[in-house]
């Protein structure tokens, strides 16, 4: 296979990817808009924005330093650690923060605190897997790397389904949680298929020995700031 077929293979594949997760997640919006109420389907969307935000924090821009430097270093396995052990440090600390001052950052969000569990467990776990997807990626792994984030996206939808749909709903599912407004059922069903991923992904977390590189450390944050 040519370089230019393989560029054109792993762009659709990494563009389907992509694509099809928010296709999916855009049929679900007539069930939600069907089962919530109209103050719920507004929990919903607030809480998602808040979620892309703390993922911005969170991760930092390392995502995109992994990139640069894996591809042009020769000791890749220390970028690979390096990387990882500084996202999972970070991602600890504040994650201690987040749940400490829990009752002040979700009245200041004005989000309710069941929510706000959710939403830093999913956000937490989300940023954990940042690094592996990328090196999925940079290391030429679309199918991987798609197929995972299409299992994410179906086990959302199915759990959507299964929780929320009168039609299909199951009783059996909704009894293992003790929720007290419908809209937290699709952040259960989030916070499941994030935690499923992480599993996924372990492997590539456990791929390389663990070293910290103080100056790989500091050439991905140097890059960070430009």
């Amino acid at each position: 296979m040519s370089v230019l077929q393989k560029f054109f293979k792993d762009t659709v594949i990494y563009g389907l990817a992509i694509v099809l997760p928010r296709l999916i997640n855009f049929l679900l919006v007539r069930l939600h808009t069907d089962v919530l109420p109209n103050e719920g389907y507004s929990e919903n969307t607030e809480f998602y924005i808040v979620a892309a935000f703390f993922n911005v924090v969170l991760t930092y821009g390392l995502e995109t330093s992994f990139f640069r430097f894996f591809s042009k270093q020769q000791e890749k396995d220390k970028v690979l650690s390096t990387s990882l052990i500084s996202i999972i440090t970070t991602t600890f600390v504040f994650g201690i923060v987040l749940f400490v001052f829990r009752d002040a950052i979700s009245k200041t969000l004005r989000i309710n605190t069941d929510f706000y569990n959710l939403l830093v467990s999913i956000t937490l776990i989300d940023t954990m897997v940042v690094i592996p997807f990328a090196y999925l990626r940079v290391t030429g792994r679309p199918i991987k790397f798609a197929l995972l984030k299409l299992i994410n996206v179906l086990i959302i939808v199915v759990l959507n389904i299964l929780l929320l749909s009168i039609t299909y709903g199951s009783e059996s599912l909704r009894g293992l949680f003790n929720v007290s407004n419908p809209v937290e059922y699709i952040f259960i069903a989030n916070l499941i298929a994030s935690g499923f991923i992480l599993l996924m992904v372990l492997p590539y977390m456990f791929k390389t020995k663990f070293i910290f590189d103080t100056s790989i450390f500091k050439q991905l944050i140097n890059f960070v700031k430009l």
